[in-house]
């Protein structure tokens, strides 16, 4: 499953479409879209308070259930700070989701495989048959927190990041390319 730098350049190629050309011009944006690319991940905190980060790792915050609600949430804020609610939700759904697709076209090796994608309809755990992102390694259910950080930070996933930049940035570059036509017309 995606780095953080694979989610974030998924999340930014899935962004500039509807953010146009205001994604790179606001420092705001910007970073709005590489949390929420990131937000799925979330779940390793309540495990690493436990000393297991991978204790809740792809549970219910890898799903449709917890983006729309976190997009829901946002656009109440979005109105409560007068910015564009409906775009908020948008956005923040869209590239959420482009979380959700990364993982479930990456190599998954511990088990359950998968992610429970569309819960709360379904509790399953689904991974593509086609896995074109390679795993990134953050340690076993049950591994300490210092093991699972020395693994995070190897070589192997260095190569992963590596990777995933290789797949994605030509993705990235024509939506910024498609971006840009669409917003000067």
């Amino acid at each position: 499953m995606p780095s953080p730098i694979g989610h974030s350049l998924i999340g930014l190629t899935v962004a500039n479409l509807p953010l146009k050309k205001q994604l790179y011009q606001s420092i705001f944006w910007l970073g709005y879209v590489v949390i929420i690319a990131n937000a799925a991940d979330l779940d390793f905190l309540p495990g690493w308070i436990i000393g297991d980060m991978n204790r809740y790792h792809h549970g219910i915050s890898h799903s449709i259930g917890a983006a729309v609600i976190l997009a829901i949430f946002c656009a109440i804020a979005a109105k409560l700070i007068d910015l564009d609610a409906k775009r908020v939700f948008f956005v923040t759904a869209l590239v959420y989701f482009s979380h959700l697709l990364g993982d479930y076209l990456g190599v998954d090796r511990s088990e359950p495989y998968g992610a429970p994608f569309l819960w709360p309809i379904s509790s399953e755990y689904y991974l593509s048959p086609v896995q074109i992102f390679h795993p990134i390694e953050h340690g076993d259910p049950g591994a300490g927190n210092s093991s699972v950080f020395a693994e995070i930070f190897s070589y192997p996933n260095l190569i992963a990041a590596a990777i995933e930049y290789i797949i994605v940035v030509p993705f990235w570059l024509v939506t910024f390319w498609l971006s840009r036509r669409g917003s000067s017309d």
